[in-house]
């Protein structure tokens, strides 16, 4: 575990980084050994049970490709077409939208996440932050190439995520920044982790799991004297993980490819294999408690698939959409609404 020194600054949410640690060779993998349960059936939703959903002509223009809370009601959704990007907000739970202004030339984004409903941050080839629930933005320092993933934990301190790809040593890894607001400044430290990470997941402000590539696991900690630790890399699994969620301090799960299904309640030490009968890869997860959650899965097809889970895991039943449905991201509030997004401004609401 390596401990870095926080300081906290003005304002409610703010932390920095004062350290930076680099994990390369010397990366301790501490495997965890899977076990597997009883492959339960996937079972389709009767046609009444369709779950709602809307296609608001403000979004068609976009394919919908990141989604955020802003406040139980308030969502903001992120989207592209081949030339420009979109950005639309919605303040009744995704019924209705407005687009909103985010820059001049508009450019394509990878992700957007607010903090709460007045500060937020999109990421793409560059990073744009609002202190003022998206009237105005302005561009975050210090980060000239793409961000790919926000995550907040709605407390104190955010991470931004970017992808590398060392062509020379022909290498992938991660650099995992910290946020520092009101000032919406990034730290000039940073983390480099081992491969990529595809999802990251914080439970207010007491830990964060990191997923990636090869089965990569990353966990961190946050301390109540302002310090937080990460450990070493986990490999549980070889197979990529595409998604992590937390339920509580112990319990979290993890999908990805090859229907590779995760759960740990411990915190993330050890991890358990459950067996779904979900063949393609699990995109996205989310969940109102441990036993109900929602899942995206890409079918082996290529189409996408909505899910719900119950059980803590072991029961998954495939929900009633159209065939013609891409889903990109999903997310859900703490009154465990959940709520989908994807192709052609498609929004798909949970019952």
């Amino acid at each position: 575990m390596k401990t870095f020194q926080i300081l906290s600054v003005l304002g409610f949410w703010s932390l920095s980084i004062m350290a930076c640690s680099e994990k390369k060779d010397d990366i301790k993998i501490v495997p965890a050994t899977p076990t597997t349960s009883v492959t339960p059936p996937i079972t389709n939703v009767p046609e009444p049970e369709k779950i709602p959903f809307f296609n608001d002509p403000v979004m068609k223009k976009a394919n919908l490709n990141s989604l955020t809370f802003a406040t139980d009601q308030t969502l903001f959704a992120f989207g592209n077409d081949a030339a420009r990007g979109y950005l639309f907000k919605s303040m009744d739970l995704g019924k209705t939208w407005t687009e909103v202004k985010y820059s001049e030339l508009n450019p394509t984004m990878n992700t957007v996440e607010f903090h709460d409903e007045k500060v937020g941050i999109i990421g793409g080839a560059s990073i744009l932050g609002t202190k003022d629930g998206g009237a105005t933005w302005e561009t975050l320092p210090r980060l000239s190439s793409a961000i790919n993933r926000v995550s907040y934990s709605k407390n104190q301190f955010g991470f931004l995520v970017k992808l590398i790809f060392d062509n020379f040593h022909a290498r992938k890894y991660t650099e995992l920044y910290s946020v520092n607001t009101p000032n919406l400044t990034t730290n000039k430290d940073y983390v480099t982790l081992d491969g990529y990470t595809n999802d990251v997941h914080f439970l207010k402000n007491k830990i964060g799991i990191l997923v990636g590539d090869l089965g990569n696991v990353y966990v961190v900690t946050v301390k109540s004297d302002g310090t937080f630790d990460y450990s070493d890399r986990l490999r549980p699994v070889d197979k990529d993980l595409l998604s992590v969620f937390l339920t509580s301090e112990k319990t979290a799960f993890a999908g990805g490819k090859e229907g590779t299904f995760l759960k740990t309640t411990d915190g993330g030490e050890n991890w358990t294999t459950l067996k779904t009968s979900v063949t393609g890869s699990i995109k996205k997860l989310v969940f109102q408690n441990e036993n109900l959650g929602y899942g995206i899965v890409i079918e082996i097809e290529g189409r996408t698939s909505l899910y719900k889970i119950e059980e803590g895991g072991q029961k998954w039943t495939k929900l009633n959409t159209p065939e013609s449905a891409t889903f990109n991201d999903m997310k859900i509030n703490a009154q465990g609404k959940a709520v989908a997004i994807g192709q052609e401004g498609g929004v798909y609401l949970f019952p």
